[in-house]
């Protein structure tokens, strides 16, 4: 489960007076407001994939309402089975053929970037039609009639727009295609390359409420053409794995999240009653991918019925009759002449369009019939079928049909659609009369509109020409062909450096003054620091668990810091991020501490990794240690490469090599592997006590033997990083650099500092949990940035999963993606809580800024010093009460503000009782609905 911040705002309650009306004079009537339009086009979405039209995999409930308002037809039509001529007919009221947009200029099914062709400005859209009458126009979403600057929306009627203007399988990550990056655009300027797919709907929904809600008082024409369920599907993590139809219906379950926002929108402004709003597709759905089009046959692409015949629901409350549908034929070229007359407005007059008044069908009027006496089927230029009345004819399609019939010299299907939806049986044989007459209607079409078919090639009487712009060029650049051959940025490469005990206050990017980190530096340089990250917990084992398997620890059973006598470890069921990456066949390693098991079924390589090298355990695990040896007796620390101990006796001369020899393995495994992706998990030892550094760094700093190791883990970092630029890779490498735990503050000068954050290890206090973080990658995450925002070492595999485009585990995991954090997209916030384990104890809960901690014990120094040369000072155990802190404006957790803000007080417990219930609790002897046992012997 995903713990979700619940409200925290204190609300206030005003009084509006209105003491002046509007007056009225008795002789004139008020003049109604033309309503405002909403047109919401989805892209691919099945005939049978909402709930009205008899969906049982997805659950939209804003949609059932919708049909429940309105009125649904179950005979509308689009004109094509692809995105760019159905677009053409819906802006313009024609044919696409009529337009000659039923094609691009290379005889492609529809526009690619940089295309010369597209909507021509001479044509009049829906959004001009409406504002000639005094509409406020929008486009929020995918556009598709042209990149180039004549074709852009905000030169086709639009005020404004925000979206991706084609499809969204049209960027560079697209595999087998040569795209440019996917272009985002405000109105006529690029905003983002490669935006993150998860969030667009999100983004399309938020752009569409500010813009009714800024044109409330006036008439305004929304059109919302979602970029989804088009491949590939995507959807937010609160939609992301909820459906029981994959990402497709993920990604319909989201559609119908933004339609409800927005009619809740409109019921709040007070403006719902005077709101057309409409609901339909662009073309039948894209079956391979999810979409059910039943009982139609056929999909995206053919000129079957699933191919052009769409969901449609249309509302005005007191206008439409409730709860009606009807099976009359209407097209999506008949919204333009319909909405102009809703709008008192004039469709134009000076050219053909093809649409119709659907008005008093749409109304609900008695015995209101099609004013279509036939529409035809294209697919691209070739004329495939008519439909007039109950009849089908088709004479030309793609596929095999076991059931055509020759008549006519010409082979054809003739289908009762009033009978036979599903174009099962071929009564051509039966009809003669009915297949003539059809046929005459098809040669009607042939001298209007024209036909490409080779055995009935016509030019049509009536087609105009498209736009054509000599000049086109993408709206951004192509990356250069020659690139590294795993620069796929769905399959980075990935290094997570973790150290072990290092401090908040450890790394010069983050304020020490003490000693440099140049390397390290340079990552938060060139990519993004985080200032708000945390671990799990405040101790190895369970911290190193959380980070490989996105779980709080207690979730898992891995408490702790398991020691040489453990008999537990990771169990073999949990998904680790290495176990993960190997389903990309990433090649997988790592170097350094484990602790998450030391027999042999807990070991690395049985765990995801190909290879492991290095200790099972904390490095203090030893005889050797001034304090630690002495109280539990520990056996000799081994050294394992695999599943094999290398070194049974580590002594402290090896322990100086421990930094060097990860390096080194490091910098080869990347050697080995840089022309394929790979995942290297570098774990260093230190600093964790006993500190030990090679010679090449003993003595070098200013702060000790604490300040040596630290320069030395630098040091290995940029050994890794050079690596990385002398295979040409480190573009296309995500590195991620913090650490388990705050620092060991009773170990003094051998431990480090969490300045300006409250305590260190083994606390809940920020010192505690929240560690310095830098995360780099320059083809994603841009340079120089800093977010404040809460992330978690929990995130980084749900995060890794979504850039590699991996399967999640199925067992609840506590991670969110985070990615939108790593691009800098404007608002994003995928995690607002975090919950504070110490073990199976639930000591303090977080909600945006605010900290609440509950009455526990935690250790202190309580202002007395650390000890020196490796021996601990002893701790002073204290207790906090139930408190309260602001962490944005003290960090240091030092000003109890509980009496202050009782509702955060309240808001926090009803998060930390949720927690309880499902992860458990030792202080409120809960257990938990929703834990794992970790794996035992």
């Amino acid at each position: 489960m995903k713990y979700k911040v619940l409200p925290i705002c204190i609300v206030f309650s005003f009084i509006l007076l209105a003491p002046f009306g509007r007056i009225a004079l008795a002789d004139k009537k008020p003049v109604s407001t033309p309503p405002n339009i909403i047109l919401i086009f989805c892209d691919d979405l099945g005939y049978a994939d909402i709930t009205p039209f008899g969906s049982k995999k997805h659950r939209t409930p804003n949609l059932d309402d919708l049909a429940q308002q309105g009125r649904k037809f179950t005979s509308f039509y689009v004109t094509s089975g692809v995105c760019t001529p159905s677009r053409a007919s819906l802006m313009t009221g024609c044919y696409p053929k009529r337009i000659s947009l039923h094609q691009n200029e290379s005889n492609g099914w529809v526009l690619f970037p940089g295309n010369k062709t597209g909507l021509n400005p001479s044509e009049i859209t829906i959004a001009e039609v409406l504002k000639r009458k005094g509409y406020a126009t929008a486009c929020i979403g995918k556009w598709h009639l042209g990149d180039q600057p004549p074709f852009l929306p905000t030169r086709q009627g639009f005020d404004y727009y925000f979206g991706i203007p084609f499809s969204n399988d049209m960027g560079y990550w697209i595999p087998r295609r040569n795209y440019p990056p996917l272009p985002l655009m405000r109105n006529e300027k690029v905003i983002e390359e490669e935006p993150d797919q998860d969030y667009l709907t999100q983004r399309y929904t938020t752009e569409a409420l500010q813009f009714i809600e800024a044109n409330k008082s006036k008439p305004f024409f929304l059109y919302l053409p979602h970029s989804m369920p088009h491949a590939p599907q995507a959807a937010s993590p609160k939609f992301k794995g909820k459906s029981t139809n994959g990402l497709w219906g993920d990604s319909v379950e989201e559609i119908d999240w933004s339609t409800g926002q927005i009619m809740k929108k409109l019921k709040q402004l007070n403006i719902h009653k005077n709101t057309i709003t409409i609901f339909l597709s662009d073309n039948g759905g894209a079956t391979r991918w999810g979409a059910s089009n039943a009982p139609l046959r056929g999909a995206k692409g053919s000129t079957w019925e699933g191919g052009h015949r769409v969901p449609f629901l249309i509302s005005w409350p007191d206008k439409i009759p409730r709860g009606t549908s009807t099976d009359q034929l209407a097209t999506s070229m008949d919204l333009l002449p319909t909405l102009a007359t809703f709008a008192r407005a004039s469709p134009p007059k000076d050219r053909i369009i093809d649409g119709k008044n659907i008005s008093d069908l749409i109304l609900g009027k008695p015995d209101a019939q099609t004013p279509h006496a036939a529409y035809f089927y294209y697919f691209r230029g070739t004329l495939h079928a008519v439909r007039s009345g109950k009849w089908k004819l088709m004479v030309a399609w793609r596929g095999k049909v076991k059931d055509s019939t020759v008549m006519f010299k010409s082979p054809v299907l003739l289908y009762n659609l009033d009978k036979d939806i599903s174009e099962t049986t071929n009564v051509a044989k039966q009809n003669p009369g009915v297949v003539k007459r059809l046929l005459a209607l098809l040669q009607r079409a042939r001298h209007d509109l024209g036909d490409d078919s080779r055995r009935t090639k016509t030019v049509g009487e009536n087609t105009r020409k498209p736009g054509f712009y000599q000049n086109a060029k993408t709206l951004t650049r192509k990356k250069p062909k020659t690139k590294p051959s795993n620069g796929d940025a769905s399959m980075p490469n990935i290094i997570i450096v973790f150290t072990d005990d290092q401090g908040y206050a450890d790394l010069s990017c983050f304020g020490a003054k003490d000693f440099k980190t140049p390397h390290i530096d340079s990552l938060a340089k060139e990519g993004m620091k985080f200032t708000s990250f945390y671990v799990a917990q405040a101790v190895c084992g369970a911290s190193r668990a959380a980070l490989l398997t996105g779980c709080y620890p207690n979730r898992i059973g891995l408490l702790g810091a398991p020691g040489p006598n453990a008999k537990h470890g990771i169990h073999k069921n949990e998904l680790t991020i290495a176990e993960l990456l190997k389903q990309k066949n990433y090649a997988t390693a790592i170097y350094g501490k484990w602790h998450l098991g030391h027999r042999k079924p807990f070991l690395p390589t049985q765990h995801g990794f190909d290879e492991y090298f290095g200790l099972p355990y904390s490095n203090d695990m030893w005889p050797f240690h001034p304090w630690q040896g002495k109280r539990f007796r520990f056996p000799d620390l081994p050294l394992y490469k695999n599943n094999k101990v290398v070194n049974p006796k580590v002594t402290p001369k090896d322990q100086t090599q421990l930094t060097t020899q990860y390096t080194r393995h490091a910098v080869e495994f990347i050697n080995r592997n840089h022309k394929k992706p790979f995942f290297l998990y570098v774990a260093h030892s230190m600093p964790h006590v006993p500190l030990y550094v090679s010679s090449k760094y003993k003595g070098k700093t200013e702060n000790g033997i604490y300040g040596d190791v630290i320069a030395e883990i630098d040091w290995s970092v940029g050994q890794i990083l050079a690596t990385l630029k002398k295979h040409n890779i480190d573009k296309n490498t995500l590195i991620i650099y913090t650490s388990d735990n705050g620092p060991w503050l009773s170990y003094g000068t051998h431990g480090g500092s969490a300045r300006p954050l409250r305590e260190g290890k083994g606390t809940t206090w920020e010192g505690g949990v929240r560690v310095p973080c830098v995360m780099r990658w320059p083809a994603r995450i841009p340079a120089g940035k800093t977010c404040d925002k809460i992330a978690a070492t929990i995130d980084i595999l749900p995060t890794i999963a979504k850039i590699t485009k991996t399967q999640l585990p199925q067992h609840t995991i506590d991670g969110e993606d985070i990615l939108p954090l790593l691009t800098a997209q404007p608002n994003a916030n995928p995690r607002d809580t975090y919950l504070y384990y110490w073990g199976r104890h639930l000591q303090a809960v977080r909600a945006h800024h605010y900290k609440l901690h509950f009455p526990h014990p935690y250790r202190s120094m309580n202002g007395k010093p650390g000890g020196t040369d490796g021996t601990p000072n002893p701790y002073t155990t204290l207790r906090t009460p139930l408190a309260l802190y602001d962490l944005k404006k003290d960090p240091s957790e030092r000003h109890n503000i509980i009496d202050k803000h009782p509702d955060v007080v309240k808001a926090l417990q009803r998060l930390a009782n949720a927690a309880r219930k499902e992860l458990g609790d030792s202080a409120t002897r809960q257990k938990g609905t929703n834990i794992r046992p970790a794996g035992r012997l």
